[in-house]
């Protein structure tokens, strides 16, 4: 579920959002509500897993925040996975005994760094210290399965200010750590430095030391690395996105919200007003679909599936689609095993952790492949 609502939107952010507006919110909570039970009504059985994104979640007033989450909760069940996101400036303490009470069972914090220059950089609108007490408010609220969000990347920061970010969610104590490179897309703010040449771009090696550097940081503490940007301690793994990662069912509930049922994807329309309009007027909003089929379907699990350490596991990708990954895309895995980016072996297919840094070359390779095996004509 998207809720499309930030206190300001971030320098690097294009993702479908707004400036918090007390009208325009109640509308999109109503919006909300209409679609997941259109979409998912409370009598089905119970959701394995619920993810409110945003956007700021945490930034809707308590009444309209109360409503949502109320009408989410009848969709779980004890054993869902229940996540919400959240900015360290938005989380009182009144949210937070808000959310045990309708069952959330998982935060993920937009923590981004614990240097103040490098939050103001990127356009963040919470200090360093704000994020400190958000994961100790969190833990002491009872909410024990805490992520933080982390970026590096950030022009002006260097391997020992990120060390220091990393070492701070530790000491935190959080259970699970996501960490992203930035990037600059067009149009944004943080783009427009670039390009201006006010803001520098983090040398490649940088990028990569960094990259290492929270490998190796967090695996020596017990958060294991079991996605490409994704480390927890046992048990703490984000099963929500593991579902994507499989190329698994999911419903989507919100502005520009992606669906993946019955191997059709749609997505609702992106701008809020239109999308509140026309869950008001009409049977859904969705804007686009497509039916995801043969070589496609294959090529696009392959590239999700292979950003978890594990890999593809070959007899139950031969099970789902009747033919093995390595011959169906035998020419693509065997060039970028030659360049040690690929580890095959008759149980798997996993990328190396050389290859876990420059894996956009062979997913590129994998989604454009054509004719992927004659056996598929």
């Amino acid at each position: 579920m998207h809720v499309p609502f930030c206190r300001r939107r971030c320098r690097y952010c294009d993702f479908t959002s707004a400036d918090f507006d007390s009208d325009l919110a109640r509308q999109v909570v109503a919006a909300l509500v209409a679609e997941l039970d259109r979409r998912a009504p409370a009598r089905a059985r119970p959701m394995r897993t619920i993810f409110i994104g945003g956007g700021t979640p945490s930034i809707l007033p308590v009444r309209l925040l109360e409503t949502l989450l109320e009408n989410v909760a009848r969709r779980r069940s004890r054993q869902t996975e229940f996540s919400v996101e959240a900015n360290p400036d938005s989380l009182s303490k009144e949210t937070l005994a808000m959310f045990r009470t309708f069952g959330v069972n998982r935060l993920s914090i937009g923590v981004q760094s614990f240097v103040d220059k490098e939050l103001r950089v990127l356009g963040r609108p919470h200090s360093a210290r704000q994020a400190r007490e958000a994961l100790a408010r969190s833990r002491a609220a009872g909410l024990e399965n805490v992520s933080a969000d982390l970026i590096y990347g950030i022009p002006g920061q260097t391997l020992e200010s990120w060390r220091f970010s990393l070492q701070q969610a530790v000491d935190a104590d959080v259970k699970h750590v996501s960490c992203y490179c930035l990037s600059y897309p067009e149009g944004t703010p943080l783009a427009n430095d670039l390009a201006a040449g006010r803001v520098k771009e983090m040398e490649e090696d940088v990028q990569r030391e960094s990259y290492e550097l929270a490998i190796e940081v967090l695996r020596d503490v017990g958060l294991r690395q079991y996605e490409i940007s994704n480390f927890a301690r046992a048990g703490c793994m984000c099963r929500h996105n593991i579902t994507y990662w499989k190329n698994e069912a999911y419903i989507g509930i919100g502005p520009g919200a992606a669906s993946y049922v019955g191997g059709c994807r749609f997505t609702n329309v992106p701008e809020i007003a239109r999308y509140v309009a026309k869950i008001g007027f009409g049977p859904d909003a969705i804007a686009s679909s497509e039916e995801l089929v043969g070589w496609q379907h294959m090529a696009e699990t392959l590239m999700l599936m292979l950003r978890m350490r594990r890999g593809v596991l070959r007899q139950p990708f031969r099970r789902r689609f009747g033919v093995d990954p390595l011959e169906a895309f035998e020419n693509v895995f065997q060039k970028h095993r030659q360049y040690g980016l690929v580890n095959i072996s008759p149980r798997s297919i996993r990328l190396t952790p050389q290859g876990l840094f420059v894996c956009d070359s062979l997913f590129s390779e994998l989604v454009t492949q054509k004719d992927p095996s004659t056996r598929l004509s």
